[in-house]
């Protein structure tokens, strides 16, 4: 499968893109930001950009709060076929547990601004993984590709769909009633 994700929540305004500079990062020891926030409305629903697996999660003091790790299945990106492990930062509430097979548009979570926040957003911290042995978000040998010095985290921005991941089985609905009705419309042509 080609590398694709789904924005996870509709609508949505990136606020801070990943890599940006910015004194605030540093104490968290990063000099640049580590992931993708995504601002967010109260009560704005996350949905699984991708399909994957729960690998973690829990509550991280150092900033993130409540948070959890979605694994992807493996896609196939310029230089390989890697898994990519999102990290989903700041949650009110999670609806999913770790272990949980997920996909494309299944409800994972309630965004909120708990930990260190300035808002309601969520924190979206890629990572792309070239091994990953299926015990836990922990077991993982991490690819060095768009290394950021921050948590090994890169830019997934180029493999944003543009399509929200709610509407995603709407879409694919949507395209399998055309290809059925040209079907159709084809075989009465060829009579």
């Amino acid at each position: 499968m080609k590398a694709i994700f789904y924005w996870p929540a509709k609508p949505y305004i990136v606020n801070q893109a990943w890599g940006i500079s910015n004194p605030i990062y540093k104490q968290f020891g990063f000099s640049r930001h580590n992931g993708i926030d995504i601002r967010l409305g109260t009560d704005s629903k996350l949905y699984a950009p991708c399909k994957g697996t729960i690998v973690r999660t829990g509550y991280q003091p150092e900033g993130g709060g409540n948070f959890f790790g979605l694994m992807s299945e493996p896609m196939e990106f310029e230089d390989g076929t890697y898994r990519t492990l999102i990290d989903f930062l700041h949650c009110e509430s999670i609806s999913v547990i770790e272990g949980q097979v997920v996909d494309i548009g299944d409800l994972l979570a309630v965004a909120d601004n708990t930990g260190f926040s300035t808002g309601h957003h969520t924190h979206l911290q890629p990572r792309r993984a070239s091994f990953w042995n299926g015990l836990s978000g922990n077991d993982l040998i991490w690819d060095e590709a768009d290394k950021n010095d921050a948590n090994n985290s890169y830019d997934i921005s180029k493999y944003w769909g543009k399509c929200y991941a709610q509407d995603y089985y709407k879409l694919v609905g949507y395209l399998q009633t055309i290809i059925i009705l040209l079907s159709r419309l084809l075989a009465l042509q060829s009579k």
